[in-house]
């Protein structure tokens, strides 16, 4: 990013506050191609989620995966990313993929402990136990 001239970056992070705008209106293609556009100066595992959560909305599982991925390769200590694809995971019904993603959750380490990491880890254990139950269920 050392690169990226100072202007460049300070419009990038307007334009980034202009598609979660769109995004939070729900207009998630004009986000979509507004995340994509910042993407091109700085990446953030910010963005990346963002694109990763239009695609989802759009049933573009792949790229969602893809960018929730690229999310997590770039601050692997970070929860969202992990809670995205758990999310996914569990809309598709793949119960592998869903439990490989709340165990990863549940078994991180917070390095700043917050309500928020409080949370994705409470919904993690969640989805562990409704599985259980669900499984528990189909062998009786």
């Amino acid at each position: 990013m050392a690169d990226v001239p100072v202007s460049l970056m300070n419009h990038a992070i307007d334009v980034t506050g202009t598609g979660i705008v769109k995004y939070a209106l729900d207009i998630k293609e004009e986000a979509l191609f507004t995340f994509q556009e910042c993407v091109s100066v700085y990446s953030t595992p910010l963005l990346y989620e963002l694109i990763g959560n239009c695609y989802f909305v759009q049933k573009n599982y792949a790229k969602a995966i893809e960018n929730f991925n690229i999310a997590k390769n770039i601050q692997p200590n970070r929860f969202t990313p992990l809670y995205c694809l758990l999310k996914l995971y569990a809309a598709l019904d793949d119960k592998e993929n869903t439990v490989k993603y709340a165990n990863a959750i549940i078994t991180m380490d917070e390095k700043v402990p917050s309500p928020k990491t409080k949370n994705i880890k409470k919904i993690a254990s969640e989805y562990l136990i409704k599985l259980k139950i669900t499984n528990d269920n189909k062998t009786n």
